[in-house]
C-alpha cells in the first residue's frame, strides 16, 4: 500500500528527476533543431549550386552552336547575339595565308542582364575556335 504522504525527501527527488527530463529534452531538442538547421542549408546549397550548372550548361550548348555556325561560315557570325537571356559575343579576326584565310573566333557567353558584359567581367562561358578557308572556297 502507498503511503498517503511522502516525505520531504521523496519529494525532492521526484523533482529532481522531472527537471533533469525536461533539461535533457530541451537539449535533444536543441540537437535535432541544429542538425535540422544544417541539412536545410546543405539542400539550399546543393539548389544553388544547380541553378548555376543550369546556366552554365545553357551558356556551353550556346558556345558551341555558335562555334559549329562559326564553322560552317566564318562571316555569317553577328559581333553579338542575344539568345534568350544570354549575350553570346564573338570577335572574328582574318589572318591572309598564302593558300587561303586563317579564321579565328573568341566566343563568350553572358548573362543578358549583366551590365558589365564584355568589359572586363567573366563570363560564363568562353571558348575559341578558327577555321581555314582555301582560297576561292568562299
Amino acid at each position: 500500500m502507498k503511503p498517503l504522504f511522502r516525505s520531504p525527501k521523496d519529494q525532492q527527488t521526484h523533482s529532481r528527476s522531472g527537471i533533469a527530463f525536461i533539461v535533457e529534452m530541451l537539449i535533444l531538442l536543441i540537437l535535432v533543431a541544429g542538425c535540422l538547421s544544417v541539412l536545410i542549408q546543405a539542400f539550399a546549397f546543393a539548389h544553388q549550386q544547380g541553378e548555376e550548372n543550369s546556366v552554365t550548361v545553357k551558356a556551353v550548348h550556346l558556345a558551341s552552336s555558335t562555334a559549329e555556325r562559326f564553322s560552317a561560315d566564318p562571316n555569317s557570325i553577328p559581333e553579338v547575339e542575344i539568345i534568350s537571356d544570354f549575350a553570346v559575343y564573338t570577335t572574328v579576326k582574318s589572318e591572309q595565308q598564302t593558300a587561303g584565310t586563317l579564321y579565328t573566333a573568341t566566343i563568350e557567353v553572358y548573362r543578358f542582364d549583366d551590365r558589365d558584359a564584355g568589359a572586363g567581367s567573366r563570363p560564363y562561358y568562353g571558348l575559341e575556335t578558327a577555321r581555314y578557308v582555301k582560297a576561292g572556297e568562299m
